[in-house]
């Protein structure tokens, strides 16, 4: 019997198995046969994903998407539709639309934790409610027919910065009353009218709405009081009856602290009574203090029931001693299934003797736990309590052991150290927990050593084990914290790094041969546990290697560049074939890094100056990483040539503050840092394109040329506000993303492009523009991206052709796109000065006058 001629229930089950091992595999399997494609058209379609950008392409890529499900005849296979993005009209721009463009290389690496800002502008009422039939809400038109379409849709999840239009909530409530909503971007804006909007309370109380994320704070940027979290609490006990899933982020908006007032009292949604509880399943709380917690509990506790609370996640704040003593005292979790808790001594200030104990009657408190996560303080007594109390039944375990990085606290020496698994603790989980499936844990680096290869072989008898997230721990907390540890060295190492710092020689190159994590090391990990390990194959190994200078206290040794480019972390995946041992291996965060390098290394100096943090850089080059297998382990020793040894011990102070070029075997020295110019007027910022524009009353008259001193380029901290000898990297603006040079006076700008049409922007001084555009595209040149060319922005010929001979000398095939010079002869003397703004996927420039104090130098 062939494969096609299979029932279709039969290979349905088999397109249901390969979508459970390997989900890419799931396309190619339904393209074998018309059979095989037809047992595949409900797991391909189930779920629909679609991100808003703008108002056209929202409409051609529903019509594309609809064309696909009437051609397949999937349209009833179709049960979950995720809305992404923000629907913008006449490309108005919102407050969330500053999220960054690429993810640091963190956030790749610890997937499952929510990358969030809490410190940034935040207002309530950021816009007008959005209305019916109004211009926002009929842009939602193609989604609204999409809904129409389809017959059997049981899951909207929408994720969207755009209000949730009010078409959509009506054709949810006649189309689709069963379907339930997930409303991501959920926040009531007009709470401090007294009575909200009709629509917001409409779309609160949707008999539909099952799950909600909601971002709040005391107190926004504005100064106006947040009442968000008072409102989600009565949603949450009676007037959202579905209401089953809530994730709360407190915020610590920008500015919010400038306003030095009580709060304003809540006076309650219209409907509340009072006197209901509801029955959460899910219950997130993201941001919170630690100060803030034991109340905010007890509020929560007020409104919902926690016996009926499958998922509590408790992020960021951490609960302390005395709160878990009291959710332990007065509350019990019959049903709770997942745990995700952040800890904190809070000894700060106070001793906190009970901590140990307290946490152990808090996790007595949870009967059924299949997946738990812990971040904080750990100790033995609680490692036993979580193991014996229902290690049996965890799945899922993530432990992150943590301690607060301070010299003192309460005026007594801290000793505090995270806690250590060795071998025998890595075993205790094995024989308690035999059902894990997924792990995540820290191990101690040691220099590849004998002992450290026994701990990955512990992992090899963890039978229903297939995930496995290591922590390459290379910190050493012991140096500062432990007065007992006095290790030895010969007699070079035994010596200090710097007179400042009594930190040995030795320990730094241990520090060194730890985070040096290249991928032969990364396979011989992998090696070394998925070889000859009982029960099921390991299919996910992810190596993330942190720590690396951390010493348990505030002692600082200026050698992170060569770190974090060491440190790096790796992503290693089993091929789903059962026939072969093949694994893919993937760098996580490399284009962070080799960003973060690229910034270190061709930042521009003078000729006459070396940068002491571009000679590290180079001096990593030089290390030898060799490749190592921990089947033959000794100590592995990362060498570095002995001519440029010196080059990683920070020299003694020294008057000097220059290292000529012709010194290469000299060690880097400080430069001498040249002191900042002053702000024009630090009042009134440069306003970005559409603000309201105001005349400064008086302007600061510079000195002239021949006294200012001239700068190097820095990397600009805002993209949208590119100054003086500043620029930005097209990696730092994202694809798609855009960048505005201000205060032009006289200066010149150059706009390099990508071949995605991303820039790469400099802000040059008037008077340098040979030299500094030579800089600029050597700087490019060496990021490696594909170049479509450059638009120079100069008010004069004579700086054009001086800047098109600065980056001829480095690419003399680079396009260079003809512009208009602009006009600063129509705006000297009069305190306005011009700003260019690039425009995402092309080279059009918008250009903008606006009124300001100039930083050209003027005449007296």
């Amino acid at each position: 019997m062939t494969l096609p001629s299979l029932p279709l229930e039969l290979l349905q089950q088999i397109a249901a198995c390969v979508e459970t091992v390997h989900r890419p595999s799931l396309c190619a399997f339904s393209l074998t046969s018309k059979a095989c494609h037809r047992a595949s058209a409900f797991l391909i379609f189930w779920q629909i994903n679609i991100t808003i950008h703008h108002r056209e392409g929202l409409r051609r890529d529903v019509d594309r998407l609809v064309e696909a499900l009437s051609r397949t005849d999937s349209a009833r296979h179709v049960q979950r539709i995720s809305i992404r993005g923000a629907l913008r009209l006449n490309a108005k721009k919102m407050d969330d639309d500053e999220e960054a463009t690429h993810q640091p290389s963190l956030n790749e690496i610890m997937i499952d934790e929510e990358a969030t800002e809490y410190l940034r502008r935040y207002v309530v009422y950021d816009e007008p409610v959005i209305q019916k039939s109004s211009e926002d809400d009929l842009a939602w038109a193609p989604v609204v027919s999409l809904l129409h379409a389809i017959p059997h849709l049981k899951d909207l999840v929408y994720d969207c910065r755009s209000q949730f239009p009010p078409s959509l909530l009506s054709t949810l409530r006649e189309q689709h009353p069963q379907c339930r909503l997930h409303h991501l971007t959920f926040r009531f804006r007009t709470l401090l009218w007294g009575v909200p909007y009709p629509y917001e309370m409409e779309l609160a109380t949707f008999p539909s709405l099952y799950r909600v994320k909601l971002t709040c704070a005391l107190r926004d940027t504005d100064g106006d009081d947040d009442f968000n979290l008072e409102a989600m609490m009565e949603l949450v006990a009676g007037l959202a009856p579905n209401l089953k899933e809530v994730i709360v982020l407190d915020l610590h908006p920008i500015g919010s602290w400038h306003y030095y007032r009580p709060r304003e009292s809540w006076k309650g949604l219209p409907g509340f009574t009072g006197g209901a509880m509801g029955s959460l399943t899910s219950l997130t709380l993201k941001g919170f203090g630690h100060h803030q917690l034991p109340t905010l509990l007890q509020n929560w506790s007020r409104h919902t029931d926690f016996a009926c609370l499958r998922h509590l996640a408790i992020w960021k704040g951490g609960l302390s001693g005395e709160a878990m003593e009291w959710v332990s005292q007065n509350h019990s979790f019959p049903r709770l299934t997942t745990l995700i808790v952040h800890l904190t001594r809070d000894d700060k200030y106070q001793e906190r003797p009970h901590y140990s104990e307290n946490a152990v009657s808090f996790f007595q408190a949870f009967e059924s736990l299949e997946e738990l996560s812990i971040h904080g303080p750990i100790d033995s007594h609680i490692m036993d309590t979580i193991l014996s109390h229902y290690g049996q039944k965890l799945k899922k375990l993530n432990l992150r052991p943590f301690e607060e990085r301070w010299d003192a606290v309460n005026l007594r020496v801290a000793r505090d150290i995270p806690m250590e698994f060795t071998k025998d603790r890595i075993l205790q989980i094995q024989a308690q927990c035999s059902v894990l499936e997924e792990l995540a844990i820290p191990v101690k680096r040691n220099k590849s050593s004998a002992s450290e290869a026994e701990i990955y072989r512990c992992f090899n008898e963890m039978k229903s084990l297939r995930f496995l997230f290591l922590t390459l721990d290379c910190s050493n907390w012991r140096v500062c914290r432990d007065s007992t540890y006095n290790p030895q060295f010969n007699k070079e190492d035994q010596k200090p790094v710097h007179d400042q710092y009594p930190l040995k020689r030795g320990t730094m190159k241990e520090t060194f041969i730890n985070c040096a994590v290249d991928e032969a090391l990364a396979r011989s990990i992998w090696k070394t546990i998925s070889q000859n390990k009982t029960g099921r194959h390991l299919e996910r190994l992810k190596l993330w290697t942190t720590g690396g200078g951390e010493y348990g206290g505030s002692m600082y040794v200026s050698f992170d560049e060569i770190i974090e480019n060491l440190s790096r972390s790796w992503l290693i995946e089993r091929v789903p074939r059962d026939d072969q041992e093949d694994i893919t291996v993937k760098e996580l965060g490399k284009d962070a890094r080799e960003a973060r390098d690229f910034e270190v290394a061709a930042t521009p100096f003078p000729a006459s100056t070396r940068s002491v943090a571009a000679a590290k850089v180079r001096a990593i080059n030089d290390f030898a990483i060799r490749s190592r297998d921990l089947s033959n382990v000794s100590v592995v020793n990362i060498e570095v040539p002995r001519k440029d040894k010196r080059a990683l011990i920070p020299p003694k102070p020294r008057p000097e503050a220059l290292v000529t070029p012709n010194a290469p075997d000299a060690p880097p020295a400080r430069l001498r840092q040249d002191k900042p110019e002053p702000a024009t007027n630090p009042d009134a910022p440069p306003p970005r394109l559409g603000q309201q524009q105001e005349k400064p009353a008086t302007c600061r008259r510079w000195k002239p040329r021949s006294l200012v001193r001239r700068g190097q380029l820095t990397k600009a901290k805002d993209k949208d506000n590119i100054l003086e000898n500043e620029y930005i990297t097209a990696y730092h603006v994202g694809k798609g993303g855009t960048a505005s040079v201000a205060d032009l006076s006289g200066c010149t700008a150059l706009f390099f492009y990508d071949a995605n049409w991303t820039p790469s922007v400099f802000h040059i001084f008037s008077g340098e523009e040979l030299e500094k555009s030579q800089q600029a595209a050597a700087m490019v040149n060496d990021v490696g991206r594909d170049t479509n060319g450059v638009t120079i922005k100069a008010d004069t010929e004579e700086k054009y052709k001086n800047a098109e001979a600065g980056i001829r000398s480095v690419n003399d095939q680079i396009k260079i796109y003809p512009t208009d010079f602009y006009d600063y002869k129509s705006i000297a003397g009069t305190g306005k000065r011009f700003r260019f703004t690039t425009k995402p996927g092309g080279r059009d420039l918008e250009e903008q006058k606006y009124d300001g104090c100039s930083r050209q130098p003027q005449k007296f």
